[in-house]
């Protein structure tokens, strides 16, 4: 089980506002980063047809050894970070966790077509896949890599190709399949049905549970690198989005059987740099900042930018321990305060970890029927925060029960409160009394960027934009 240390040396530093990778550690040679930078990054964001130049990397130089390949994977996970506190930030105001009347539209589910950070969404998460699929087309062609660590590469690539695809299709609907680099193919892909985008996630995310280590040797023991459980971590939730119950129960099954995790017994502890709990983390300094507590933590004494809403404070047991350790004042104002600011130590942004696990094994075994399963599973998140066991005897209100641990668990963290209620059917019937007059039920999904229709008219609009 991995141990909680506030000082250990990561990946990435950061000192006046400029990245800086730590080489010692990683071994790789400062002049491949601009390498990399070049190879994977020109003109992918918009995927734009870029023809050939005189002098320009093949993927065969770029990707000739295990260093050159290490620095396009650890390029991968600085574009990664980009996106992740505005992922959580909007669809906690765009579901019932949030209030912040700067952002009227996601407050009061009104986005257009033209709305910039929908479209950073969308055009982020397409920045990541091309960079992924480079990496996957790369490694192939190299005649130098071993068979195994070409598998190794690939896997850890494929998992951030799935992991976009899931926020892609859960926030946007039916979207383009992305599974190359050739531009002639991908600036007039049109929207491919969830069907087949879940199916791709699916084999993406199985092949890298088979070829990705079990521990986080790469990375000196922080969990800042993807490894085989964090592949099966996001696997359980595919699968359970995607009403696969069995696979669900199996693959969280092996997450929470692992010795690599233990649920914290400190709350304040559960968000730390690799807590026991802690599956995959970001760590926040590859993107510039020391950490995601920027978007919530407010300055000393002053109203915080993202305030809770009265939905999600009213929504805690008396005595539950979360409510205190997770939810904070400022002002007179209450924030979410998972993520604080500390004299010592660090903190990631933990983008999957133990506590989900148990809560998708708890929903699954429900859908399953086994009731007691089901329990037992979800009295092990009640627990630790302090609560008595759950009372739900029934398959009917024990999904209930769940899907209220589930919010008061896992709230403002990666837009879970908003693809919960989305999943399970249960949108208008929440939302639309709880935003009474505002709520429309073409809101679940959010619109196509009209920028990415105007460069490819193959896109279809979703309905009520």
């Amino acid at each position: 089980m991995k141990q909680i240390t506030q000082h250990k040396p990561a990946l990435y530093h950061t000192h006046s506002s400029r990245l800086y990778l730590n080489l010692g550690k990683t071994g790789i040679k400062p002049g491949l980063i601009l390498t990399l930078v070049l190879f994977l990054f020109s003109s992918c964001n918009k995927l734009v047809e870029v023809g050939p130049k005189k002098n320009s990397l093949t993927p065969e130089a770029v990707f000739s050894d295990s260093v050159t390949v290490n620095s396009a994977l650890i390029a991968l996970y600085a574009q990664g970070g980009a996106y992740s506190g505005s992922l959580t930030y909007l669809n906690s105001l765009y579901s019932d966790e949030l209030t912040n009347p700067s952002y009227p539209q996601y407050q009061g589910n009104a986005l257009n077509s033209a709305d910039q950070s929908a479209g950073t969404i969308w055009q982020e998460s397409y920045a990541i896949i091309y960079k992924a699929n480079a990496i996957i087309e790369g490694v192939q062609k190299s005649a130098s890599l071993s068979s195994v660590a070409k598998l190794q590469a690939m896997a850890e690539a494929k998992f951030f190709r799935a992991f976009c695809h899931f926020y892609l299709v859960n926030i946007f609907g039916n979207v383009p399949l992305i599974t190359t680099t050739d531009l002639a193919v991908t600036r007039r892909q049109p929207q491919t049905s969830a069907l087949l985008v879940y199916q791709q996630m699916i084999n993406d995310l199985l092949d890298a549970a088979a070829n990705l280590p079990a521990d986080y040797s790469r990375s000196g023991g922080a969990c800042v690198r993807v490894n085989q459980f964090a592949a099966r971590a996001l696997l359980a939730r595919v699968y359970l989005y995607n009403k696969d119950y069995q696979n669900a129960v199996i693959q969280s099954g092996l997450v929470i059987g692992s010795s690599n995790y233990g649920l914290s017994g400190d709350l304040n502890a559960v968000f730390l740099a690799n807590s026991n709990e802690a599956i995959w983390q970001y760590d926040s300094s590859i993107v510039g900042y020391p950490e995601i507590a920027q978007n919530f933590v407010p300055v000393s004494g002053a109203q915080p930018q993202f305030i809770v809403s009265s939905f999600l404070l009213n929504s805690f047991e008396s005595v539950d321990a979360r409510k205190s350790s997770w939810i904070g004042t400022s002002a007179g104002f209450p924030y979410p305060s998972k993520y604080f600011a500390l004299s010592g130590g660090r903190q990631f942004d933990v983008v999957l970890r133990l506590s989900e696990q148990y809560l998708i094994r708890s929903e699954a075994r429900a859908q399953l029927n086994d009731v007691t399963g089901a329990q037992t599973d979800l009295n092990m998140i009640r627990k630790r925060a302090g609560l008595a066991n759950t009372s739900a005897a029934d398959k009917a209100t024990l999904l209930l029960a769940i899907e209220q641990e589930r919010r008061v668990e896992l709230f403002c963290e990666w837009g879970n409160r908003f693809l919960d209620l989305k999943r399970t059917g249960r949108l208008d019937a929440v939302l639309g009394a709880e935003k009474s007059g505002v709520w429309k039920s073409n809101a679940a999904l959010f619109p196509i960027p009209a920028i990415e229709i105007g460069k490819n008219n193959n896109l279809l609009q979703n309905p009520g934009y």
